[in-house]
C-alpha cells in the first residue's frame, strides 16, 4: 500500500512538474512577443498590423488574407488575454480619416442599449436593466462572399476613456483638436481584432473582455501629424491601454485588379517592405525614424517607391501613429522597434511591427 501511495505521489509530482514546464514555455512565448520585459513595470508595447480584407478572418482564404499574418495576430491576441495588464484597446485604422485638417475624431456608439445575445432570445430582466455601450460594425468592403456580411464582433466601448482621449488631444501642445462622434468600428479595426479575439475569455457573447475605442487619422497625408497623434496617445500605455495601428505595409488596390493566381509579387512590394524594416530597426545613431520616413518624400526615387506601394497613404499612416505611440514615453525601450512578420503578396505587403520594446 505504501508503495502505491509513493507511486501515486510520484505521478502527481510528475504532472505538477509538467504543468509548470508548460506554463514556463507559455510565458516565454508571450515574452518573445513583447521583447521579454516585465509588463507590470514598463509601458505596454504598441503594434501595427496589416489587416487585408474581411477574408483575413479565414486563414485558408485564397484572396484577401494571409496565414502567417493570421497566426501572428492570434499570438498577439493570446498575449493580451494572458498578461492581465491590458485594460482597454485604442485602434487607429486606415479606413477612417477625420473630415478636416488637424482634426481627430473618437468613436462612441450612438446610445446605450440592452444586449440581446440572439435575435430569438430577448434580453432577460437582469440584462434589460443593465445597459452597455456596444460598438456597432461597419461592413465597408465590397464584392466579397455573403457570409462575410453576416460576421459579428462584439466589443464594448468605454466612453470615459474616449472622453479622456478627446481631452488629452485638446490639451496637448499640438495643433490637433479632437471631438467624439457617433460611429462604429470599420473592418480595418474589427476584422483583425476578431482574428486576435475569436471569443471572450469569460463570456460567450463578448469577443473581448476589455473595451475598444477607435480613433481616426487626421485628414491629409502628413507623416508628422499622424506621428504626433501617436505621441499624444502614448500616455495611455501607462494606464493599461494597448495601442494598435491597422493598415498594410504595402497597399496597391489598383494593381491588385490585374492579379492572377500564381503571379509573382510586384517589385515594389519587397523593396518597400525592406525600406520600412530598415528604418524602424535602425539604431538611434542614424537619426530620428520619423525624419527617415519624411526623407522618403523628398527623394525622387524613394517617393516613387512610396506611391507605387501606397497610391493613397491611408493604409501607411497608421504605421506613423504606432511609431509615435512607441516613442512617446520615456523608457529604456522608447526608440526600439522590430518587425514581427512580413510577406510579399502580389501588390500587398503583410508587415506586422512592434514598437516600444
Amino acid at each position: 500500500m505504501l508503495g502505491l501511495i509513493i507511486a501515486g505521489a510520484g505521478i502527481g509530482a510528475s504532472k505538477m512538474i509538467e504543468h509548470r514546464k508548460k506554463k514556463k514555455e507559455e510565458r516565454k512565448r508571450r515574452e518573445e512577443i513583447v521583447g521579454g520585459r516585465k509588463l507590470d513595470s514598463e509601458p505596454l508595447p504598441v503594434f501595427f498590423w496589416s489587416h487585408g480584407g474581411p477574408s483575413f478572418m479565414d486563414p485558408d482564404a485564397e484572396f484577401g488574407g494571409n496565414p502567417g499574418a493570421y497566426k501572428k495576430v492570434q499570438e498577439i491576441g493570446n498575449y493580451v488575454r494572458g498578461n492581465g495588464v491590458v485594460k482597454f484597446i485604442i485602434i487607429v485604422s486606415g479606413h477612417w480619416e477625420s473630415e478636416a485638417l488637424n482634426s481627430i475624431e473618437v468613436a462612441v456608439p450612438t446610445q446605450s442599449s440592452p444586449v440581446q445575445k440572439s435575435p430569438d432570445s430577448p434580453p432577460s430582466y437582469e440584462e434589460a436593466t443593465k445597459t452597455t455601450l456596444e460598438n456597432s460594425l461597419i461592413y465597408d468592403f465590397y464584392n466579397f462572399p455573403a457570409r462575410y456580411y453576416q460576421e459579428q464582433f462584439h466589443s464594448r466601448c468605454d466612453v470615459d476613456v474616449a472622453n479622456k482621449i478627446v481631452e488629452r488631444i485638446n490639451r496637448s501642445e499640438s495643433d490637433l483638436n479632437a471631438r467624439s462622434v457617433s460611429r462604429g468600428l470599420d473592418h480595418g479595426a474589427w476584422v483583425p481584432l476578431k482574428v486576435a479575439f475569436p471569443r471572450g475569455k469569460t463570456d460567450d457573447y463578448w469577443n473581448l473582455d476589455v473595451p475598444v475605442i477607435q480613433v481616426s487619422l487626421p485628414a491629409g497625408e502628413s507623416f508628422s501629424k499622424s506621428y504626433e497623434l501617436g505621441r499624444i496617445l502614448a500616455s495611455f500605455r501607462t494606464m493599461g491601454g494597448l495601442i494598435i495601428g491597422s493598415g498594410m505595409s504595402v497597399h496597391n488596390l489598383s494593381d491588385l485588379r490585374s492579379f492572377t493566381p500564381g503571379a509573382a509579387p510586384r517589385s515594389y512590394v519587397s523593396q518597400f517592405n525592406k525600406l520600412i524594416k530598415n528604418i524602424i530597426s535602425s539604431p538611434r545613431e542614424k537619426g530620428s525614424k520619423l525624419a527617415q520616413f519624411e526623407k522618403i518624400k523628398r527623394d525622387s526615387d524613394s517617393n516613387k517607391l512610396l506611391h507605387a506601394a501606397h497610391p493613397s497613404l491611408d493604409h501607411f499612416l497608421p504605421l506613423l501613429v504606432s511609431l509615435g505611440a512607441g516613442e512617446g514615453i520615456s523608457s529604456p525601450s522608447q526608440f526600439c522597434a522590430r518587425e514581427l512578420y512580413n510577406y510579399n503578396d502580389y501588390s500587398m505587403g503583410w508587415g506586422l511591427y512592434e514598437f516600444g520594446v
